[in-house]
């Protein structure tokens, strides 16, 4: 293996300057992309009936063993799977919104982690 020359260096440093500003222009597009697609009606509206039939599913009330009148039996269990339901439809908006930015994120911090690995090596091979 050779000792870089100083274009080569700089042919390096320039590519990794051309991919990082890709890496910030694609990301700034793929976030604009969901937000866009995320704040759509339709897509609210699905994520909240989603969530709904997810909650009735998961909390529907188990048949009652013993008689009891059926108003007691079912208000707290509906109020309940209501509340559930809307919760899980809040969360997911707010994942689909926040999903990619955080993928992103650790995408960069890995480039950038082997950014500094490759930066101290090439430095400990041009001083030898």
């Amino acid at each position: 293996m050779h000792k870089p020359t100083e274009e080569e260096i700089e042919a390096a440093a320039m590519r990794m300057g051309d991919a990082r500003r890709s890496l910030k222009a694609d990301t700034a597009k793929a976030t604009q992309a969901v937000r866009n697609f995320a704040v759509k009606p339709a897509t609210l509206l699905s994520i909240s009936a989603l969530a709904g039939v997810a909650g009735y599913l998961l909390f529907r009330p188990t048949p009652a063993k013993r008689v009891r009148p059926a108003h007691e039996a079912q208000v707290p269990q509906a109020a309940s799977t209501g509340l559930i339901g809307l919760v899980v439809a809040l969360a997911s908006r707010y994942a689909i919104q926040r999903i990619p930015r955080i993928g992103f994120d650790l995408i960069e911090e890995a480039i950038k982690r082997r950014g500094k690995v490759s930066a101290a090596t090439a430095s400990s091979a041009t001083l030898h």
